[in-house]
């Protein structure tokens, strides 16, 4: 029902409707499953390297504030008296 209006509408007023999905080369089915297959991989391995990030940042913080070693140099946590 809705697109029957659409198209009514825009006959009236001379409109031309161009689908640009319609224009390109058209995809297989291997081929939308491939990239949809690689998107997920992609997200997932983000996910997975912003947590390792967070640990790497979480250790690196712990280390400094117990005076311990950060990229090899020795690091002196000053504690007020």
């Amino acid at each position: 029902m809705v697109p029957d209006l659409f198209k009514y509408l825009f006959a009236k007023y001379h409109v031309d409707i161009v689908v640009m999905s319609e224009l390109k080369d058209k995809k297989t089915d291997q081929q939308e499953i491939f990239e949809e297959i690689i998107s997920l991989l992609h997200a997932f391995s983000m996910r997975m390297d912003s947590g390792r990030r967070k640990k790497i940042k979480e250790a690196l913080a712990d280390g400094i504030e117990e005076g311990g070693e950060c990229d090899g140099k020795k690091t002196e946590v000053q504690q007020e008296s």
